[in-house]
């Protein structure tokens, strides 16, 4: 199956579908780590997708939702664009520094280090 969007229609769907894995990442209920998962894969794709075929242009970052960092700068591996994936992380970083998200912050810098060893 092939649907053909137009690039307003390519945008809401990764509006609902960034919403759709946020929302799920606020499910504190056992067995919500699937679900998560799922949300997450669907959203990694479909970024994948949107980079490969040209839209990179229409994908805006949410800053409060900084996870998509993490996700965008592994699609941007995954497609051979090392400076953008590199990019991506230091930008998520330097924004979750100005956050207060410790977290968030401590999982972005332990995967920058992980691009580091592997890409440096």
């Amino acid at each position: 199956m092939h649907l053909r969007l137009s690039e307003d229609e390519f945008s809401t769907l990764i509006d609902m579908i960034s919403l759709a894995a946020e929302i799920s990442s606020l499910n504190q209920k056992p067995g919500n780590e699937e679900h998560l998962e799922a949300f997450s894969k669907l959203e990694d794709k479909i970024l994948e997708r949107a980079s490969g075929i040209g839209f990179a242009d229409i994908i805006e970052i949410d800053p409060d939702y900084t996870a998509l960092y993490y996700h965008l700068a592994e699609v941007y591996l995954e497609t051979d664009q090392i400076e953008k994936a590199r990019d991506t992380y230091l930008k998520g970083i330097s924004i979750l520094e100005k956050s207060g998200n410790a977290h968030a912050l401590k999982e972005l810098k332990n995967a920058y280090q992980n691009f580091l060893f592997e890409y440096d």
